[in-house]
């Protein structure tokens, strides 16, 4: 019951920024940010909302960034949401912070069901959702979220898949401090 409210709040939040984007009125409230504490935090409350799987954190020290915090708050569960979602034969998921000089870069690994060629080029567009090969719950906008906060904190967001394997979605900010 808890990870389907927690799904159902992050739905309602996602569609509400949805509506934000296309009206040019997503907000980014940025300051000094610990992300390996924030990281670490998310990842402790959300093996309790997907205790089916193991969710694995290794970490760089020291990561400070400038940017907001509610928003890589949303992103970040958003991520392992989805790899739980798209990975129901495995047990664990990996997420990796690593800080150099400039960026903070975010690793999310499912060893899932992985996502087909014809698929990739459509994965961050609003309202596409892979359903050709597992069936999941969602409207096909977190993704689409993701990338916009992502692209409004001047960084960069991608993926690696391979079927039948499992897929890496990552993102890199510039820590600007």
């Amino acid at each position: 019951m808890l990870v389907q409210a927690d799904r159902m709040d992050r739905l309602i939040q996602d569609l509400l920024d949805v509506s934000r984007i296309a009206l040019g009125k997503l907000n980014l409230n940025e300051k000094e940010v610990n992300l390996n504490v924030l990281t670490s935090n998310l990842v402790q409350d959300l093996q309790l909302v997907f205790p089916s799987h193991k969710l694995e954190l290794t970490q760089s020290s020291d990561c400070i960034i400038y940017g907001d915090p509610a928003r890589i708050t949303q992103l970040i569960p958003n991520l392992i949401d989805n790899a739980v979602k798209y990975s129901p034969g495995a047990d664990r998921i990996l997420v990796n912070l690593h800080c150099d000089e400039e960026f903070a870069t975010v690793k999310v690994q499912d060893f899932g069901i992985g996502i087909i060629k014809s698929n990739e080029p459509f994965i961050f567009d609003k309202f596409y959702q892979v359903n050709d090969v597992y069936k999941t719950p969602g409207l096909g906008i977190g993704l689409y979220v993701c990338k916009e906060i992502i692209e409004r904190m001047n960084g960069t967001i991608w993926f690696e898949s391979t079927v039948a394997e499992g897929t890496i979605f990552s993102f890199k900010v510039p820590r600007k401090i």
